[in-house]
């Protein structure tokens, strides 16, 4: 029965979401309502659809759990075997549970929006602008409330039931696949109501610093999100894929990292309208793409138009649904937008040497790495259309993109240090912003300098101009974010929390750049054909492998699969003892007939040691890969880093518009 209320309180929802876009855009007039109820009521509508939604997720959420098989996507992806985490993160590790999951937060968002809607309005955002932006979101929610009743419906029954389902891919039972969708969907549908106000901004004609003041903390909610859950899932292709890369340029990772791109050029210019008023057709500009960049997002994955280890769901029935929801949102919010920025204000002004005018820079090449990106995706599309097959990879990426990232990280450290408007033209000024400059670049040599040489006393790793200069980058990057904080600590006072949001968020990228060069371009690795009692040379390390051994299945210990361990050693400098034991997995699950490889990872602040059991060999030796990968743990602690930043920055705008509230 809990299958068919939780399928109820769906369709109950889609004409629900249907009124609350019909009160939002009719004239009140002939409704007979004033502004004021009419308000009211979309409000209501909006909290009470959130409702119906939660409703109809925690009942598939009770189907996974109880194993209730007659609900064919509970069948097909589950299994009574399974760990209760992975009977619930099932629920969204398949194409119908995850659109359930993405309406069930675009419900949340709106129904946040409406609960703090009249704050809003206290804070001075007109309330029609409040009420057309619950609309536009009402009508994205229809859209894809629509999309899973009538085509991906995850209530659909099976009868009569069988006894057993067919288990979960092995990839996403995982920790890592276990939070990776809710936070990567937290970004992306986020988003969605940035879209919606400035879609409502558009309809209103104005974007004033009330508008960027009320935007700000949704966009910045979004964008911790969606950092969230990008390093999540560059983690879990670290450790779960067997091979040890973090990143690859996968077409899926792109598409995630593209909205994140502009997503940060948003919040950004968000800042400058909120300051000074200037840059708000660009800000508006911004709010568009981004969300469709996520559309886009969802509709690659789900419609089989590219191939990719994260594409769980090839439908291209489905794929042509979501491809008429992105078409009408691009033909829509462009259209708007082409018509309705023309009758903007201009805005404040401001002097080229400003903060303004660094962050117009960083703009600029946060967009166009995002359009790199783009091209870089879908150009062997367009090429194979034309009978040209084309693979893009690494090579290009690296020659196109990482040239815009480099003068954008010269003005993350240094943008902060600059005044809004304009420079000062006094000497006092000048000496100041020298003085930092100065400072900066010493702190970065040697912050640099430090870490290669702690590296090369190590391991001797492989060392160039690039990774060099790359390495420099990174230490200016943190050099940056320190500062700014030592700099809001003078005079005694505790430093603002906008100033742990700048200095945690660039700080923490610069950690992350350095985890990302010395773990590409420092690795040491070989594959090897290994009997027992052999020993392998890796770098600085020494291995041996001390035998292989099998372990079976345990329901009760939630262990649904079998394993075969390579025990190896990993010895002393002189080869006589023994540092640490590691144990690479691989894993075999009798219900879907599937092998995954669980690498053994020694990790230290310097680098980790990372062994991966590949497979037996034929003449009886087993294939493993063993590896040195300097200084990945800095590139978890640089996203962790970046989300704590992102957090301090939304507690600040979330404190920021409650002292509005006081007289």
């Amino acid at each position: 029965m809990i299958a068919e209320w939780s399928h109820l309180a769906l369709m109950l929802a889609l004409p629900l979401v249907g009124l609350q876009l019909l009160l939002a855009f009719l004239p009140a007039a002939p409704l007979g309502l004033n502004e004021a109820l009419r308000a009211r009521a979309v409000r209501g509508t909006a909290v009470l659809g959130a409702g119906l939604i939660s409703l109809s997720f925690l009942g598939l959420i009770a189907s996974f759990v109880a194993g209730d098989f007659s609900v064919k996507t509970a069948f097909d992806h589950s299994h009574s075997a399974k760990p209760l985490l992975y009977k619930v993160s099932g629920t969204w590790g398949n194409h119908e549970g995850s659109i359930l999951l993405w309406v069930l937060i675009l419900s949340l968002f709106g129904g946040l929006l409406a609960l703090t809607g009249q704050r809003g309005e206290a804070r001075g955002a007109a309330p029609a602008l409040i009420t057309r932006a619950l609309g536009v979101q009402a009508l994205v929610t229809l859209a894809f409330l629509a999309f899973t009743i009538f085509t991906s419906n995850p209530f659909e029954r099976i009868l009569p039931a069988p006894t057993e389902g067919r288990g979960l891919n092995p990839l996403l039972q995982d920790i890592g696949l276990a939070l990776h969708p809710p936070l990567l969907y937290l970004g992306y549908v986020g988003f969605s109501l940035t879209f919606a106000l400035t879609v409502a901004a558009l309809l209103r004609g104005e974007a004033d610093r009330d508008w960027a003041r009320l935007v700000r903390p949704w966009a910045l909610l979004a964008w911790t999100g969606l950092t969230g859950g990008i390093a999540l899932g560059s983690w879990w292709a670290y450790y779960e894929l067997g091979w040890g890369g973090f990143w690859f340029w996968d077409p899926v990772e792109n598409l995630s990292f593209m909205p994140w791109l502009t997503g940060t050029a948003f919040i950004h210019s968000l800042m400058v309208v909120e300051k000074t008023g200037a840059l708000r057709v660009w800000t508006l500009f911004l709010g568009v793409v981004t969300f469709v960049l996520a559309i886009l997002g969802t509709f690659v994955v789900r419609s089989g138009l590219l191939t990719s280890v994260h594409a769980f769901a090839v439908d291209p029935s489905r794929g042509v649904f979501i491809l008429g929801i992105l078409g009408l949102t691009v033909i829509g919010a462009f259209g708007l937008f082409a018509w309705r920025a023309p009758q903007f204000r201009p805005g404040g002004g401001f002097a080229p040497v400003s903060r303004e005018g660094a962050l117009v820079l960083n703009n600029l090449f946060l967009s166009t790495g995002a359009a790199v990106v783009l091209l870089g995706t879908f150009f062997p599309l367009i090429a194979e259309a034309f009978g040209q097959p084309l693979s893009v990879g690494k090579p290009y990426f690296d020659a196109t993109f990482l040239p815009f990232m480099v003068p954008l990280i010269l003005l993350m450290a240094l943008g902060p240090f600059l005044p809004w408007q304009r420079l000062r033209r006094d000497a006092e000024a000048a000496h100041a912003l020298r003085r930092h400059l100065l400072t900066l670049a010493i702190a970065a040599v040697v912050l640099a300098a430090v870490v290669t040489g702690v590296l090369l006393w190590l391991s001797q790793p492989r060392l160039s101009l690039p990774v060099i200069l790359g390495l420099g980058l990174a230490g200016w990057l943190v050099a940056g974010g320190v500062s700014r904080l030592l700099q809001s600590l003078r005079g005694g006072q505790r430093p603002a929390l906008s100033a742990w949001a700048v200095s945690l968020a660039h700080a923490g990228l610069g950690v992350a750049v350095f985890g990302m060069i010395a773990g590409s371009a420092m690795v040491q690795e070989r594959t090897l054909n290994l009997q027992v009692g052999d020993r392998a040379q890796v770098g600085h390390l020494t291995f041996r492998l001390d035998g292989v051994r099998e372990q079976g299945e345990d329901p009760a210990a939630g262990r649904n699969f079998i394993s075969a361990f390579a025990d190896i050693s990993l010895l002393t400098a002189d080869g006589s003892g023994v540092q640490a034991r590691l144990a690479p997995e691989r894993r075999f699950y009798p219900v879907r007939g599937d092998s995954t490889t669980e690498a053994a990872i020694r990790t230290t602040w310097l680098g980790d040691v990372f062994l991966a059991f590949n497979t037996q060999a034929p003449d009886g030796g087993y294939v493993l890969t063993l590896s040195w990968r300097p200084l990945i743990p800095w590139l978890w602690l640089g996203a962790v880093l970046m989300v704590l930043g992102g957090s301090c920055g939304l507690a600040a705008s979330i404190r920021r518009q409650r002292r509005g509230l006081r007289p």
